[in-house]
């Protein structure tokens, strides 16, 4: 009883402390606005702005999100329900706050993870282990500092107290039967969160296979399948909505060469959990190699077969192996689904390869060299710290952000074009005008880097340099009214009405728009076109 409440006291004390290290380590990121995927969810999303919305959510996917083509690629309802409730909770989209969201929730992940390490470990030693190697690890920086990736942190919430709830049911505690239908409930809710949550069924499995007896062996396999059965509703409405699976193409035109770039994510992402040095804050594709394939075929081949052999002996580093299989399989491409690599899709198969860590390394964490054991790994922990306290800064400066990106993929014209966004929009014209041109310099197809740079030439009155720019953008994309109007402004601007009633002109006639209507009726009621002009425009009007 003293040593259980020793351990216990231990754990609380561990976990407070962790805590405290969480907020310290991501207090920068609270400062950090919308970034990329972030406008889509969250700030340009109008279907979050209203709680009425929600019941749509489930029916129609082009809610989730402010963007035609990825609205066609998930289906997340209750992470669209949750953005819905932060916007109502906070009175507008606030990155702040939904920062803070983002903190409170991995905060929440750690202390559930501590609690389940309680039901899986006999000494307090692996529950703090647990608890301190997800709290520092630098390769969760990008789940918790991106918005974007509170799905992530949601489903984790959800399929860590599926499995707790599972596993306490399965210990015959008084709640046996609310914890079941609990777990069932949350791995429903997972997959709702985030299309990777449709693991948890087999994660239950998982469970079983490792924890349980004959005991109430039907109840736990009656849960496990309705588990399986909401998986499989899940596939079929998700089907139906998005015409598919969601996502489609290959890494590569062939298929083997896909399978070796599927392959080869995985040692990258295994070197970063042990020696997380080489860290990316964009995605990214694969670099395929027969040799990096290798590592990667012992980890599909390994994880599986590990979770098996360890079920007897070290529950639950079988547990954490299978947690870390199935966690990865579904971001893995296996099923192409024309996703690029990024950090975030190794947040749950980290915390599964932290659970069969802490339990391997259980033993040296007892006896005489335990003390020396405990220097290696608060050392490992406070250098992991301090490159989430560094890494983090990343994530409270959109222009860090991007140019941290441009930095690690110079190649990459995005990472540029939105760094100059970035910097337009603090006003900061000179820096945006040359990151503006280092895209055309990478891609002068590039219609929208055009008009964005001749806009900012243009509020600093350098109208002249401009309109080349302006009319590029045009000539690249004539549908474009808002890119025609920029170019009527700055024609106007330098007195050039006959030109600019020209292009107003080409307007009217390929797009109606009350705004350039509106011009248009303005500039020929100001008497300074010729009288053919104004009757041209006054037919393009009435026509």
């Amino acid at each position: 009883m003293k040593r259980e409440r020793g351990r216990k006291s231990g754990i609380v004390v561990s976990a407070f402390f962790l805590g405290f290290l969480i907020v310290i380590c991501y207090a920068r990121t609270i400062f950090g606005g919308f970034i990329y995927d972030d406008t889509y969810y969250v700030r340009d999303n109008a279907a979050i702005r209203s709680l009425k919305n929600i019941p749509a959510f489930f029916t129609k996917p082009e809610s989730a999100v402010a963007h035609v083509k990825q609205s066609r690629l998930i289906y997340r309802p209750l992470t669209t329900t949750f953005f819905a409730l932060e916007y109502f909770a906070f009175g507008g989209a606030s990155p702040m706050l939904f920062h803070l969201v983002s903190i409170a929730l991995f905060l929440l992940i750690v202390g559930l993870l501590m609690g389940l390490g309680r039901l899986l470990y006999e000494d307090s030693g692996p529950v703090i282990f647990l608890g301190g190697f997800v709290a520092a690890h630098p390769l969760c920086t990008e789940t918790v500092g991106w918005i974007s990736a509170q799905p992530t942190l949601l489903c984790a919430v959800s399929m860590i107290l599926s499995v707790g709830a599972f596993l306490l049911a399965s210990k015959g505690t008084r709640v046996r039967k609310p914890a079941f239908m609990a777990s069932w409930l949350f791995a429903a809710a997972a997959m709702l969160f985030k299309e990777v949550g449709i693991m948890t069924p087999l994660l239950l499995l998982a469970a079983h296979a490792a924890y349980g007896d004959d005991e109430k062996k039907a109840r736990r396999y009656q849960t496990i399948g309705l588990a399986a059965a909401a998986s499989v509703i899940y596939l079929v409405v998700r089907v139906i909505l998005l015409d598919g699976l969601g996502g489609s193409g290959l890494y590569t035109q062939s298929l083997s060469g896909h399978i070796v770039a599927v392959l080869s994510v995985v040692p990258r992402y295994l070197q970063r959990f042990l020696l997380p040095l080489d860290l990316r804050v964009f995605y990214s594709l694969p670099d395929g190699s027969l040799w990096r394939a290798f590592i990667g075929l012992i980890f599909f081949v390994g994880a599986p077969v590990a979770a098996w052999l360890f079920r007897k002996k070290k529950p639950a580093a079988s547990l954490g192996f299978a947690l870390a299989f199935l966690a990865y399989l579904p971001a893995s491409n296996i099923i192409p689904t024309g996703m690029p690599t990024a950090e975030r899709y190794f947040f749950l198969p980290l915390i599964g390869l932290a659970v069969a860590g802490a339990d391997i390394l259980s033993p040296a964490m007892r006896g005489p060299k335990s003390g020396f054991a405990l220097l290696i790994m608060v050392t490992a922990g406070c250098c992991f710290a301090a490159l989430t306290f560094q890494r983090a800064g990343v994530w409270g400066s959109e222009v860090r952000f991007w140019q941290r990106a441009a930095a690690e993929q110079p190649a990459l014209s995005m990472s540029y074009y939105n760094l100059a966004l970035a910097h337009a929009g603090r006003g900061e014209l000179e820096e945006a005008e040359t990151n503006y041109k280092k895209v055309l310099s990478m891609n002068p197809d590039h219609a929208r880097a055009a008009n964005n740079l001749g806009i900012v030439l243009a509020r600093q009155e350098r109208y002249g340099e401009a309109e080349p720019y302006l009319q590029k953008a045009v000539d690249f994309n004539p549908g474009d009214w808002r890119a025609v109007e920029n170019l009527i402004k700055v024609q106007l601007k330098q007195n050039r009405r006959e030109e600019a009633a020209e292009s107003m002109l080409r307007l009217l006639v390929e797009s109606k728009n009350p705004a350039v209507e509106k011009m248009a009726a303005a500039l020929m009621e100001s008497g300074v076109l010729s009288d053919e002009m104004r009757e041209r425009i006054a037919q393009a009007l009435s026509s």
